[in-house]
């Protein structure tokens, strides 16, 4: 309950400090998809990926860091190292 009191003083706060007659305030929502990270052979060496699944298809998408390594270490761009996951 603590939480929410702090976290609703911060927000009014602020709020209050740049709001004005016209600014509007709304909730907004997200959606967060089940992954799961498994890691990947590719021509350059293992990659780290996360797998979701979007209405019955899978798709990988590259973890950052592990793209970041893979192309440091072959001297390449994060985007070559994305385009081996597709």
């Amino acid at each position: 309950m603590k939480k929410r009191w702090v976290s609703y003083n911060l927000q009014t706060g602020v709020l209050s400090a740049v709001l004005n007659r016209r600014d509007r305030y709304r909730k907004e929502q997200r959606t967060v998809l089940k992954r799961q990270i498994k890691e990947i052979e590719t021509p350059l060496g293992k990659l780290q990926v996360k797998e979701v699944e979007i209405d019955g298809e899978k798709r990988c998408y590259p973890e950052y860091e592990s793209a970041k390594k893979l192309a440091l270490k072959h001297q390449c761009s994060l985007q070559e190292i994305y385009h081996l996951v597709k």
